[in-house]
């Protein structure tokens, strides 16, 4: 009688530490989520996109990556790279979601040049937001070292992030945490 009753109790522990992992890679879904009561797909109500290099090759992207999570924003990369190539980056240490790290939603530049660089990026970022049909592109929260991404990124209603490379920052730093935080949660 002893036997089962042990059984049983290493049954139900089993269990339990199976839907805890369960659950947790449930945790973030990037895309649309479905409401209670309804068969329709609701669009995620943001999205973070990141540049790579002198972004997230310096800098410490972690916390903007959590905010974005946490606020239920799709995540993707937007890069002037002419291959979807950034294993010099250590994204799933930054916490960076599945969808980024299987490339599906990594843009990059097939033909880079001076002159297409700016277009390139904000059709990435537009692509970005038709493809998980986010309602407003001032939704989107773009982070890129570069002015010129920047400025041309807020021309078409995004919410550029400068990553300005200074002697004391380069990367996503604590300027660019505040300006997340200011953007979720203000």
């Amino acid at each position: 009688m002893e036997n089962k009753w042990t059984s049983i109790i290493i049954l139900i522990i089993l269990v339990i530490v199976l839907l805890c992992l369960f659950r947790r890679s449930e945790a973030y879904k990037p895309g649309p989520h479905k409401t209670r009561g309804s068969d329709e797909a609701t669009p995620p109500p943001c999205g973070c996109v990141f540049d790579i290099d002198d972004t997230l090759t310096c800098g410490n992207p972690a916390n903007v990556v959590r905010m974005c999570k946490e606020n239920g924003c799709v995540i993707g990369l937007n890069t002037a790279r002419n291959l979807p190539w950034a294993h010099d980056v250590p994204l799933k240490e930054q916490g960076f979601p599945r969808n980024v790290l299987n490339s599906e939603d990594f843009v990059y530049n097939p033909a880079p040049s001076f002159e297409n660089v700016v277009p390139t990026k904000v059709k990435g970022l537009q692509d970005f937001q038709h493809k998980w049909k986010i309602n407003s592109p001032s939704r989107i929260l773009f982070f890129d070292d570069s002015l010129s991404n920047i400025k041309g990124a807020n021309a078409a209603g995004f919410k550029g992030v400068w990553c300005e490379k200074t002697s004391q920052q380069c990367g996503i730093g604590p300027e660019q945490e505040k300006i997340t935080e200011e953007f979720f949660y203000k």
